[in-house]
């Protein structure tokens, strides 16, 4: 009886030992598992970072390169200080952004046109866009703006972010936008021009009123290539924004690149 007792208490022993041993072995695993799937993590984000980091550590995200040269425009003497934005973010895409800005900085000077460049940065939301304007450089000191580029940019990704991505994101459609895009100009024009886009005796062309005129325009842009002919861009505050030309009441300039705000 003794040593039949022995025996199961030596079973139920070696059974506690078994599951002992199992135990320490899963857990054992389960915490070098851990490890390695923290290193990995930690591996893809290195990579990350290596692929889309900066080009210079030791400049900003955005930082300024200027381009100081002297114009002699019927034997008076301007001087242009522009200001060219080198975006530092290590990416393919980025790389041909900043040869197309400089590019465009470039044919400003060689062309002598009498411009001053510089640009707006804003971010939200992960997105990167840079506004480049450019300011027409005159003897009366009168500036006149209009904003020529844009690039909204996934700074995570180093992707270029399409208008239909804003639009989306935004909870809103190609359609909706326009139409307030429409309404945004029209009240634009009405409280800083005292101009009423619907007034027939002031025909765009001896053709249109400026209303028909901005309305057809309107709606090549949002047709053609998807909506992204319109240079959209969204604010540090989130709000929607489009540069867009439009008639103003002005006999030398009839057309100026205003950028409108949406309530969107």
């Amino acid at each position: 009886m003794k040593d039949s007792k022995k025996d199961f208490i030596a079973a139920i022993l070696a059974i506690v030992i078994i599951l002992l041993v199992i135990i320490i072995v899963l857990v054992s695993y389960g915490i070098f598992s851990n490890k390695n799937e923290k290193v990995n993590i930690y591996e893809e984000e290195e990579k990350s970072i290596e692929v889309f980091g900066k080009i210079d550590d030791g400049k900003e995200e955005v930082y300024d390169e200027k381009i100081n040269y002297t114009l002699d425009f019927d034997s008076v003497k301007f001087e242009i200080n522009s200001v060219m934005p080198v975006i530092n973010i290590k990416s393919d895409k980025i790389k041909l952004i900043n040869d197309e800005i400089k590019k465009y900085y470039e044919s400003i000077k060689l062309n002598e046109e009498m411009y001053e460049l510089s640009y707006n940065k804003y971010e939200y939301d992960n997105i990167l866009s840079i506004v480049i304007s450019k300011i027409e450089k005159r003897s009366d000191n009168i500036k006149n703006i209009s904003n020529v580029l844009v690039y909204n940019i996934d700074k995570e990704s180093g992707e270029l972010v399409s208008n239909r991505e804003i639009i989306n994101k935004k909870g809103t459609n190609i359609e909706k936008l326009c139409l307030e895009l429409l309404n945004v100009i029209k009240r634009d024009l009405k409280n800083n021009y005292k101009f009423d886009i619907s007034d027939e005796s002031i025909l765009i062309d001896n053709k249109k009123t400026a209303e028909e005129y901005i309305k057809e325009s309107i709606s090549i842009d949002k047709d053609e290539n998807l909506g992204n002919n319109l240079k959209l861009y969204l604010n540090s505050k989130g709000n929607i924004c489009i540069c867009y030309y439009v008639p103003i009441l002005n006999l030398n300039n009839k057309f100026t690149y205003n950028t409108f705000l949406l309530n969107i």
